[in-house]
């Protein structure tokens, strides 16, 4: 019998790397698939819709940024200044004003200012009075309605009349008020900073313009007076007693309207970055009559050999000062 076994090895042997090669080939194709990426359907192309208008804060860069409002008030010491020698400068009085504030910006550095106020004014005023009864005396007179309790225009007719009583006018204290429309040029310096918090911000200013004063109450306060009276003779006898009189009216002798300057000096304070705090010394001297021309009540007498009076005309010429201390507030 013939021997196969080599024949059989070696058809084993092929068998074997056959299948060997199969596994790996198989392996490696396994190893190296790659998964083959997702792909997203595009939609169908449509109309773009239009993106509907969204409203939006706008910055106020127009004129509200340029104008401020803001209040005032200012206590002040008040006197007139008496241009004629018939009469002299009395004490200084203490009033206050206040009101609205309306700034509007002209450059960085100047600005208008004007607003609406009250001012109280007045001031106090002695007359130069002779009371002897030498010839060539002179004293200032007005007669006094004893039913309604005020002055009236000078007439000799009421003289020796129960109804009323004739006057020697010592001193008189003006109290009348006005409704004030300042027009301003106000010229500021930068905010300095200084070494405190940024917060803390001062500028100074300058100011120079006028008020536009009408007068609204003019009530003189109260009048300090000599009584006149007549003998028997008709001769005239004056009183060594003073009288004060309250509450007398002297609206003809007011002026209507005065226009005093107004010249200060102050500091701002910024509180925010919309308010502010202001703090200014102003004079406010004025440069027209605050009394009219010639008394509507008063007159001059002088004494003549007769042992009675001439009466002339009063001529006035007063013009008003005040210092004041304003404090205000911007926003």
């Amino acid at each position: 019998m013939k021997n196969n076994t080599p024949n059989m090895k070696l058809k084993l042997l092929l068998l074997s790397i056959f299948f060997i090669s199969s596994f790996n080939l198989f392996s490696q194709n396994k190893d190296t698939l790659v998964t083959a990426p997702t792909v997203t359907p595009t939609p169908p192309p449509s109309a773009t819709p239009t993106p509907s208008p969204t409203l939006t804060k706008v910055e106020d860069k127009g004129l509200l940024k340029n104008v401020r409002f803001g209040l005032q008030i200012a206590p002040s010491i008040n006197y007139f200044k008496v241009l004629n020698k018939k009469a002299s400068n009395g004490k200084p009085l203490g009033k206050i004003s206040g009101g609205l504030l309306l700034e509007f910006k002209i450059t960085e550095a100047i600005s208008f200012q004007t607003g609406l106020g009250i001012n109280l004014d007045g001031g106090k005023i002695s007359y130069t009075n002779d009371f002897s009864s030498a010839e060539g005396s002179i004293n200032t007179r007005y007669f006094y309605n004893k039913t309604e309790e005020d002055i009236l225009a000078y007439d000799n007719k009421y003289r020796n009349n129960s109804g009323y009583r004739e006057f020697i006018l010592i001193s008189r204290k003006y109290s009348h008020s006005f409704v004030s429309i300042p027009l301003n040029l106000r010229m500021k310096t930068s905010y300095y900073h200084g070494n405190r918090k940024k917060s803390n911000k001062l500028r100074y200013f300058g100011q120079i313009g006028f008020d536009l004063q009408i007068a609204t109450s003019r009530l003189s306060a109260s009048d300090l007076v000599r009584e006149v009276s007549y003998d028997q003779d008709n001769n005239e006898v004056i009183n060594s007693t003073e009288i004060e009189l309250n509450g007398i009216t002297t609206k003809k002798d007011i002026s209507a309207l005065n226009i005093p300057l107004n010249l200060g000096l102050g500091i701002e304070k910024k509180i925010s970055e919309t308010n502010a705090i202001l703090f200014s010394l102003n004079l406010y001297p004025g440069f027209v009559s605050v009394l009219n021309a010639e008394s509507k009540y008063m007159v001059r007498a002088t004494r003549n050999t007769s042992n009675s009076a001439d009466f002339t005309s009063f001529k006035q010429d007063v013009n008003s000062r005040r210092l004041a201390f304003n404090i205000g507030f911007l926003f």
